[in-house]
């Protein structure tokens, strides 16, 4: 629908490391478990790095 196109970059991308910081205040918070099992859940196992 919107005609992108993906292409290569045309310089050497970086390995990103995904990680998760709190404050220790939140450490058992209901809520904030939530949100970080969430978000493990959607990039656990998902390298972002560039395939080659």
């Amino acid at each position: 629908m919107a005609h992108l196109k993906v292409i290569a970059p045309p310089l050497p991308s970086p390995i990103i490391s995904i990680q998760q910081f709190w404050h220790r205040r939140a450490q058992d918070v209901p809520s904030v478990l939530a949100l970080r099992r969430l978000i493990a859940e959607l990039f656990l196992g998902r390298d972002p790095s560039p395939t080659g």
